[in-house]
């Protein structure tokens, strides 16, 4: 799932809380987070949430992980 801010049409501004909903409603896909930006969030947080997750659904979730400096970086450049 990607996480995405400030669109009026797309809950999944909290990846977590919809990995665990889909999660919660299969038995055995895969289900995980395209890319959280660790810069917009605190690592330990996303480490205890998707810990969460992998305890609930174990070997069934897949944390991405990725930085806002290469986004930055490109819009500097503009």
């Amino acid at each position: 799932m990607a996480e995405h801010h400030n669109m009026p049409l797309i809950a999944s501004t909290a990846t977590s809380v919809m990995i665990e909903h889909a999660a919660a409603g299969t038995s055995k896909i895969h289900v995980g987070s395209g890319g959280i930006m660790l810069p917009n969030h605190a690592p330990l947080v996303i480490a205890e949430q998707f810990g969460t997750l992998e305890s609930l659904f174990p070997g069934r979730i897949d944390l991405g992980l990725g930085e806002l400096l290469v986004l930055i970086n490109v819009l500097h450049m503009l």
